[in-house]
């Protein structure tokens, strides 16, 4: 998924010495260590999030910290060639404060990739809501592929292109990734799993395995385009 997300990062002018990149609510810095480590090209990374905790756990000094919110970043206009996101945005009430920041702070012809976990298109995307309700609490937006991309095309943004990734997941990596010991917790979404309607089981693929529960997500990354100068002359 990291190497998708990143498979688009455009090719240097020869004229640029260095590309910037801005990791947007870059947690502990997965998809800003993915950057430094596989790709050869001078890059500055800027890493951004609102925890401070978080930023603290990169410690590569190569990868520049700031500690903010999304919706009002410490960055000059036409700032960045690339932005990056992944499994940030639902946790942001005003995506439409976001949005404008992003466009704010990227270059003319620059990219943005988002990747972010989404329900499958069918009738059981309600009761995944439920037990991503569940999992993420502070979570604020339930939206599927089709709402994240109709939200960044109404705002001037061009699709390049989507990937879409399923990954196999189960109750226990989860309450070890989150650190969490509450055995009733843990048997709670157990049993949201294995008690759900029999076509989400189907098309999640549900199963038992021992005293663990599996199930299937399903990820999209889907790469932009913004052209800022062409959206300013059709006004």
């Amino acid at each position: 998924i990291l190497s998708s997300m990143l498979s688009c990062i455009p090719e240097l002018p020869e004229e640029q010495e260095i590309l910037n990149i801005v990791d947007l609510g870059a947690g502990t810095g997965a998809v800003s260590k993915y950057i430094l480590k596989k790709y050869p090209f001078s890059k500055n990374i800027i890493a951004v999030d609102i925890c401070e905790d978080m930023l603290h756990k990169i410690s590569e000094p190569d990868i520049t910290k700031y500690v903010s919110s999304l919706e009002k970043m410490p960055f000059l206009d036409n700032t960045f060639d690339v932005a990056v996101s992944r499994q940030c945005l639902h946790y942001i009430e005003n995506l439409d404060l976001v949005i404008q920041e992003i466009k704010r702070i990227l270059k003319d012809d620059s990219v943005f990739v988002l990747s972010q976990i989404v329900p499958l298109e069918t009738l059981m995307k309600d009761y995944w809501s439920k037990i991503i309700k569940f999992r993420q609490p502070l979570r604020k937006h339930y939206f599927s592929e089709n709402d994240w991309i109709n939200l960044f095309i109404c705002e001037g943004f061009s699709v390049l292109s989507i990937e879409r990734f399923s990954h196999r997941g189960s109750v226990l990596k989860w309450a070890s990734k989150y650190n969490i010991t509450d055995l009733d917790m843990i048997d709670e979404h157990k049993k949201l799993l294995l008690n759900a309607p029999e076509q989400f089981i189907k098309e999640y693929n549900v199963s038992q395995n021992n005293d663990d529960v599996n199930y299937d997500s399903f990820w999209f990354v889907v790469k932009f385009s913004l052209t800022k100068k062409m959206k300013e002359d059709s006004v």
